[in-house]
């Protein structure tokens, strides 16, 4: 497979299972997903293990997040095994009362339903939630669920994924201009619009 910045995007926010049935499909490839997702997963993870860090304003953020009192759901397209030990590595397992892996639900980003399966298991009308996302997929599944996004995306580029534009706050530059203080205050400023 070609693997370069091109291939990498047109797979970024789709949940593992999914890009591997669309790859053994393109390039005829034998083996079951299952087998796949597992030695996917083992490769991933390789790498997660050295290269994984918190951004620090995102550990910010999470410390206001808690301290304010919000529900916080993790909801993603990577296996279970996979989020629990990118969270324990990383040090952010008790931030979150529940997570939700795409292995969980019928269909990954862009459908809602991993999101209304965490607003559901928060106990959260998905009209109250936030989901703060990084793929165009997202934007719009979390669009789709009637929840507000901010949306971060991965990969700058100049021409951003239509998509992102429909987020309720895009910080176009992505990770390294978030600031966790900023969009405490946009919440806050949401929250007595309400």
């Amino acid at each position: 497979m070609p693997f370069d910045e091109t291939f990498k995007n047109q797979y970024i926010g789709m949940s593992s299972s999914e890009m591997l049935v669309d790859l053994k499909k393109r390039y005829h490839i034998p083996d079951a997903i299952a087998d796949l997702l597992a030695e996917k997963d083992r490769y991933y993870m390789e790498i997660a293990r050295q290269k994984t860090h918190l951004f620090p304003e995102m550990k910010i953020f999470l410390d206001k997040l808690k301290a304010a009192g919000f529900k916080l759901a993790l909801a993603s397209g990577s296996s279970l095994a996979v989020i629990r030990e990118i969270l324990a590595m990383t040090h952010i397992t008790p931030y979150f009362d529940s997570l939700t892996s795409t292995e969980e639900v019928v269909l990954g980003k862009p459908h809602p339903a991993i999101f209304l399966e965490a607003a559901r298991r928060i106990d959260t009308a998905p009209h109250a939630c936030l989901v703060i996302e990084d793929s165009w997929r997202g934007v719009q599944a979390a669009k789709s669920a009637a929840m507000f996004c901010v949306a971060i995306p991965t990969l700058f580029s100049e021409e951003l994924n239509p998509v992102f534009h429909s987020a309720d706050l895009l910080i176009t530059q992505g990770i390294s201009a978030f600031n966790a203080e900023d969009v405490c205050q946009w919440i806050e400023n949401l929250q007595s619009k309400s």
